[in-house]
């Protein structure tokens, strides 16, 4: 029997991860926070 389960996002957890995304964008090229971004999505859909 297949369980799912929901990821709940905390305003905080949201707020930390956009602070985060802000951070990269002044580092990181365009190419390399759209890379980034698709990694973090997909590793959040395993979990």
């Amino acid at each position: 029997m297949a369980f799912e389960y929901k990821i709940v996002w905390t305003n905080e957890a949201i707020q930390n991860l956009e602070d985060i995304l802000d951070y990269l964008q002044t580092i990181w090229s365009e190419c390399e926070l759209d890379h980034f971004k698709d990694k973090l999505s997909r590793q959040i859909d395993l979990i």
